[in-house]
């Protein structure tokens, strides 16, 4: 029974104790005085039935109204679950999804193409050297790093759990295999925060005895990581 049925019955019983207070027990104590006769026994009696009357209803009152009570609690912690899965759904469906083909049930806990700040980050035009995402990343078995090198796409999963060191490296390679870039980033086995690292490209220049050239450095707006996924 939903809690309109509760409310019109407490307001039935409310009217009922109402009336008996304010009207039936007040007229039967002023009968009871004025009266000379022999009826004032029935009068008593009439009145301890309905004072009697008057508790019951009192009584039920008391428990429907801590039911009322108890049902909206409720009604308030459901509905404070269901914004926090309605938030999480628009989180989910603005940021482009909540699963993948194969079945995995992902966050998106950073996407730059996002228009939510909670995806984005502030980080719009991609995280770049020294950008930090700090959460708890234990919660999932693993994440998925999108990055962009130079033009080139490149993606890498990572299990949470299953790491030593500190330190972990992006890299893709160009169409005619004369460069070779990379993109560090730091995510320690504590695995509570998340940092874009500095950036570095190889050259191999293949009309002087393929001699390499190596340049890196901390920000490179070309060299940035784009979506990172959560994967429960």
């Amino acid at each position: 029974m939903s809690d309109k049925y509760f409310l019109s019955d407490l307001e039935q019983l409310k009217k009922e104790l109402w009336h008996i207070r304010k009207t039936l027990i007040p007229s039967l104590q002023t009968q009871i005085n004025n009266s000379t006769g022999g009826n004032i026994s029935e009068l008593v009696t009439r009145l301890t039935a309905v004072e009697g009357r008057a508790s019951t209803l009192e009584d039920q009152v008391s428990t429907l109204q801590g039911t009322v009570s108890t049902n909206s609690s409720s009604i308030s912690t459901f509905s404070t679950s269901l914004s926090g899965l309605d938030t999480r759904v628009t989180t989910l469906e603005s940021s482009g999804g909540s699963g993948s083909s194969t079945g995995e049930t992902i966050d998106v806990i950073f996407d730059m193409r996002s228009e939510d700040p909670a995806i984005n980050r502030g980080f719009t035009s991609g995280a770049t050297g020294g950008k930090t995402f700090r959460l708890n990343f234990n919660i999932y078995t693993s994440i998925r790093v999108f990055a962009t090198l130079n033009d080139f796409d490149t993606q890498q999963v990572i299990k949470v759990a299953e790491r030593k060191k500190t330190d972990t490296s992006l890299f893709a390679i160009n169409t005619n295999f004369s460069e070779i870039y990379y993109l560090k980033y730091i995510f320690p086995p504590a695995a509570t925060v998340f940092q874009v690292g500095k950036y570095g490209i190889y050259t191999y220049d293949t009309a002087n005895n393929n001699e390499l050239t190596i340049t890196s450095g901390s920000v490179n707006t070309n060299f940035f990581i784009y979506r990172i996924e959560g994967i429960v």
